[in-house]
């Protein structure tokens, strides 16, 4: 009718106070705590996103480490020899396998993002689980145990699927078997580095004067 107002949200009878205002007050609650929520889970994430990238970061530093180079160093030179079992470095071997374990039990366990190690480690860990196969089933029936370094298997295996459902060109045997004199190249530059980065002849003279004593080369 003309003249007519049309109230859209009835207040009448509302109180936001005293009496009958609980359901204000319930509501508000109900706000405050949804959004406490939100701003707990989205810290929550932050905080494992920053954990998830400090360990793929340091596991980028361990693989890349001065000792594991010269572990890798010795087993491209043992591939390029033949890879005979009688000269096979056991210990630098053993060591590399040991890395991809430890690694790959990490993210099968939920500890790792699986999908950065893929990003930043896949290619690695399938092209070390080429050149070591040979030698790592041998360990397991030397040992009489198929679970020696089950889970580095598991994760070469596991990153060679999601290449395929992604849709990248994964690393294959032939490129593994074709590149150990080029491995050996970046492995002694990347050796040459870390030795110099260490070596007193590299730093001003403050800085070795400031330690009080010559650094060891």
């Amino acid at each position: 009718m003309e003249g007519r107002v049309v109230h859209l949200i009835n207040t009448d009878g509302l109180a936001l106070i005293g009496p009958g205002s609980e359901w204000f007050w319930a509501a508000v609650s109900g706000l405050i705590l949804t959004v406490t929520f939100l701003a707990i889970y989205r810290q929550l994430r932050l905080a494992r996103d920053a954990e998830a990238s400090q360990l793929v970061d340091h596991s980028m530093a361990e693989w890349t480490s001065e000792r594991m180079i010269r572990y890798r160093l010795d087993a491209a030179r043992w591939i390029i020899a033949g890879g005979l079992p009688a000269t096979r470095p056991t210990g630098s071997l053993n060591m590399i396998a040991n890395y991809w374990e430890k690694l790959a039990t990490l993210s099968r366990r939920g500890h790792l993002d699986m999908v950065l190690v893929w990003d930043y480690l896949g290619n690695e860990c399938v092209l070390t689980w080429y050149r070591l196969e040979t030698y790592i089933k041998a360990s397991r029936e030397d040992f009489g145990d198929p679970r020696v370094w089950e889970h580095f298997e598991w994760l070469a295996g596991w990153i060679l699927d999601r290449d395929r459902r992604s849709g990248v060109a994964s690393i294959t045997r032939d490129q593994a078997a074709a590149s150990p004199e080029q491995l050996i190249g970046v492995l002694e530059e990347i050796l040459r580095v870390e030795v110099a980065l260490r070596s007193p002849e590299t730093l001003p003279a403050s800085a070795v004067q400031s330690y009080g004593r010559r650094l060891p080369a």
